[in-house]
């Protein structure tokens, strides 16, 4: 009777049944949220061993269907590998090499040599051979339609005959191409005349003045023509030059990224992420330090203050790597890690480790305008830092740590 006394006594204090806040009771929601995580994984091995065996009694069943056809007097079915060797069989006047050989000089697109070969294709009558070509060499000609279509060559080859088939449909273009390809015999046609008649003249000592002034007449007005000539091909050598420039932009490949040694992306989610011994929350930053200007940088934070650059600590990486990557993603800076500042914990409101802080000093030696996240940054003298971060007792104390921290405590 008194234990049960004591017990409701307890009851109406508030104090309740301790064992609620150990971190090994099955009733917290940290241990039940890691039962049904590995009830889901069983499920989901469950389901893939299931799937596995209707596929096994599946092949099964083909196989039986196999052996009763071959019992029942249809061609034996061949297991061995020669269909992967055999060559593509054709019979039309250009096949194979020949036709490969007009593909790869440009005189032939690729749909007509598929075509060709789909039109000069024999079928077959017997329903037993026709069974066997297909179990034996059914896949030849699919694979190859389906590397060359894959092959990215073959989208450049189509890319260019496109480009090349909008300036054949173009009659503007075409027409100041002919007559640029005009232009230019006559033009040759002409400088072989100008030579013949200074050779004529040079080798004829004695001319009258009139076909001196016939000559000259003459040379002028080609001269003229010339000019005019020029710069008609000028013009048509510019136009071509610019929709030259353009096919290659079109045709060109991406351009590369810029180089970083953390990605261009940010990390997201928590799959892994690292935990302590007391099933905290790893977290690695860093304190991004101008020593030029006596200056740190801070970043803006999803609740709308500034804070260090960190995130979460993740298996595949050290801690280093962590807090180096997170001031990038988040800060966009780069910088030499000249030592750790401190580990520190942060507790629930049960007392409990929530999370393990790792924080680390930068000094800053490159500073970024694009960086993955493009948080808004700000640059804070010491007191400033230390005013901002009063609600983050953690980051002031690593802060009044550091070396920066120091420096400016015994400066003031």
């Amino acid at each position: 009777m008194g234990h049960s006394a004591n017990a409701i006594c307890m009851l109406c204090i508030g104090g309740g049944d301790l064992n609620l806040k150990k971190s090994w009771h099955p009733s917290t929601f940290k241990n039940q949220e890691r039962l049904w995580k590995q009830e889901k994984k069983h499920a989901e091995e469950q389901t893939k061993i299931e799937q596995m065996k209707k596929e096994l009694q599946e092949e099964r069943q083909l196989l039986e269907l196999q052996r009763l056809q071959e019992d029942s007097g249809s061609r034996k079915r061949s297991d061995r590998l020669d269909w992967m060797y055999a060559a593509p069989s054709s019979n039309g006047p250009k096949a194979g090499g020949s036709e490969m050989e007009d593909f790869l000089l440009g005189k032939k697109n690729v749909d007509d040599l598929l075509r060709n070969k789909a039109a000069n294709e024999t079928t077959t009558t017997d329903a037993d051979e026709r069974f066997a070509l297909t179990n034996s060499n059914a896949n030849t000609e699919r694979d190859i339609q389906a590397k060359i279509r894959e092959d990215p060559l073959f989208a450049i080859k189509q890319k260019q005959q496109s480009a090349l088939k909008s300036i054949i449909d173009n009659p503007i273009l075409m027409k100041k191409l002919k007559k640029d390809k005009k232009d230019k015999k006559s033009k040759k046609k002409d400088i072989k005349e100008h030579h013949h008649r200074h050779h004529h003249r040079s080798s004829s000592p004695t001319h009258d003045s009139g076909r001196r002034r016939h000559t000259s007449h003459s040379s002028t007005s080609d001269h003229r023509k010339r000019s005019s000539r020029d710069s008609d091909e000028r013009a048509v050598f510019a136009l071509f030059s610019s929709f030259l420039l353009v096919s290659l932009f079109l045709l060109a490949p991406p351009p590369l990224m810029s180089f970083s040694p953390f990605g261009s992306q940010a990390r997201t989610g928590r799959e892994n992420q690292t935990y302590d011994d007391h099933y905290a929350r790893q977290v690695a930053g860093c304190l991004p330090i101008d020593t030029k200007n006596q200056r740190v940088l801070l970043v803006q934070s999803s609740k709308h203050d500034h804070v260090w650059p960190k995130g979460g600590w993740e298996n595949d990486e050290t801690v280093e790597q962590a807090a180096a990557r997170e001031t990038y993603e988040e800060g966009g800076v780069y910088g030499d890690i000249v030592g750790l500042i401190g580990d520190y914990l942060d507790y629930d409101k049960f007392g409990q480790p929530k999370t393990h802080f790792w924080l680390y000093e930068m000094h800053i030696t490159q500073v970024l305008d694009q960086w993955p996240e493009m948080r808004q940054r700000r640059w804070f003298t010491f007191d400033e830092a230390m005013h901002v971060l009063r609600f983050k007792p953690i980051m002031q104390k690593a802060l009044q740590q550091s070396s920066f921290g120091k420096n400016s405590s015994a400066a003031s």
